[in-house]
């Protein structure tokens, strides 16, 4: 398993291994807890470029992969490069590479030989409407600019492509006169009171005073609430009792609201 004796074993050897039903998950974490374990495999995002690029031919794929790796990671020596999220580069490579596969089918094997007129035509082979369009042009504007810049293409044949916008409607014009109406106003509008809906009773209140000996009721109707319906589904206000409250029992006190 070691080239160099003593030296650390490299994780693709234990994948390796794992791959041919050994169990290795506790010998790689005591082999990493002791520094013998060398991390070798390729990160995430490098592992999905290679599995969606292996149908590429050559020298596409060199130069494909040269423009990925440089715009993930950037460059700061010119041509410099600002870095990307792997997360843009997965978008810009997923639109860009059904025109990439029909170029290769069509024998233009080699990026930096294509014309203007060849890669227009393959991405109107596409049948690419609406965003789906503005997004493949935009990614292979990516791609050819890297190669003229960094590679010594002759031409940019996405140069003059049109890409097009985004489509962002807008939303439809509200009505200014009633915010006009209400900011110009000299009273500003109070909140709006409760509305008195059928199937609530009507509302009344006990009277705030304790109950009189010579009195055989008390007024149930409160000359401020709401008019409701004369025959509510509700539950009617429960009449007021002469006798008096309860030993131990404060009377109630109510007012209108």
């Amino acid at each position: 398993m070691q080239d160099t004796p003593g030296g650390p074993i490299p994780a693709s050897v234990l994948q390796q291994l794992s791959g041919k039903g050994l169990h290795v998950r506790l010998l790689g974490e005591f082999l990493a807890e002791h520094r013998f374990l060398e991390d070798d495999l390729p990160v995430t995002i490098q592992a999905w470029f290679a599995r969606t690029t292996n149908g590429l031919p050559e020298p596409m794929h060199s130069q494909i992969a040269s423009w990925f790796t440089t715009r993930l990671g950037g460059r700061t020596t010119p041509p410099r490069s600002q870095a990307r999220s792997p997360l843009t580069m997965r978008h810009h490579l997923r639109f860009a590479l059904p025109v990439l596969t029909r170029l290769a089918a069509a024998g233009l094997n080699d990026l930096t030989h294509v014309t203007a007129a060849a890669l227009r035509a393959h991405l109107a082979a596409c049948h690419l409407t609406g965003s789906d369009y503005i997004n493949t042009a935009s990614a292979l504007r990516t791609v050819f600019t890297f190669l003229h810049t960094h590679h010594g293409a002759p031409r940019n044949p996405a140069c003059h492509l049109r890409v097009g916008h985004h489509q962002r409607p807008l939303p439809l014009p509200a009505g200014l006169a009633p915010v006009r109406d209400a900011l110009t106003s000299p009273t500003p509008p109070g909140p709006p009171s409760p509305p008195c809906w059928p199937s609530t009773p009507c509302a009344c209140r006990r009277s705030a005073t304790s109950p009189s000996p010579t009195s055989t009721s008390t007024s149930t109707t409160c000359p401020s609430a709401p008019s409701c319906s004369p025959n509510p589904p509700g539950p009617a206000c429960p009449p007021t009792s002469p006798t008096a409250p309860r030993p131990g029992r404060a009377p109630p006190t109510r007012t209108c609201s």
